[in-house]
C-alpha cells in the first residue's frame, strides 16, 4: 500500500467496519437487521435499507470503473435502488446484497491501493472532476447512507 493511499484506504475501511469519528460503521449499522426488516418499506415512501445497500454498492462499482478508465460507465439511479427481484426471497436477497457490498468494498480497497499520487489529480473520464474529488465524494456518500441505515433501523424496529 502506498503511503499516500494509506489515509484513503483507512478512511474507507473505517467507514465500512471500523472505529470512525462518527461512531457508526456500515457493519455496525446493519448489525441486527433481519432480512424482513431490510426489505420493509419505511413510512413516507423512503427507500428500504436493502435498496440503500444496493445503491451504495453501485456507487462503489462506479468508483472502480472510473479508476479503471471506463468513461462510459454510469450509475442508473433508479436501477441502483430497485430490489424488487431480491425482495421475493428476503433471506437470500439480503445475503446477496451484503455479500455484494463486502466484495465491492474489498475490490475498491484494492483499486485505491493501486493509485499513484499523480492519479488523484487526473480528471475522471466523462466527468468534470478529478479522482480525488470522486473518492472523497463516495466516502461521504457511504457515510451519509450508513447514518441513514442506522436511523431507518431504529425507526423500523420501533414500529
Amino acid at each position: 500500500m502506498k503511503s499516500l493511499n494509506l489515509d484513503i484506504h483507512q478512511q474507507y475501511a473505517e467507514i465500512y467496519d471500523g472505529d470512525n469519528w462518527v461512531g457508526v460503521s456500515f457493519c455496525s449499522a446493519i448489525d441486527g437487521i433481519t432480512p424482513e426488516l431490510a426489505f420493509q418499506q419505511p413510512p413516507g415512501h423512503r427507500n428500504s435499507i436493502a435498496a440503500i445497500v444496493k445503491h451504495m454498492t453501485h456507487w462503489k462499482q462506479f468508483v472502480i470503473q472510473k479508476l479503471q478508465g471506463n468513461v462510459s460507465f454510469d450509475v442508473d439511479q433508479e436501477a441502483s435502488l430497485d430490489v424488487t427481484d431480491l425482495a421475493a426471497d428476503p433471506a437470500a436477497g439480503w445475503k446477496q446484497l451484503l455479500e455484494a457490498q463486502e466484495n465491492i468494498h474489498e475490490d475498491l480497497l484494492d483499486a485505491l491501493d493501486d493509485l499513484s499520487p499523480e492519479d488523484l489529480d487526473t480528471q475522471v473520464g466523462g466527468r468534470d472532476y478529478d479522482i480525488k474529488y470522486l473518492i472523497n465524494g463516495v466516502a461521504l456518500h457511504d457515510m451519509y447512507h450508513t447514518g441513514q441505515i442506522e436511523l431507518l433501523k431504529k425507526q423500523l424496529q420501533a414500529l
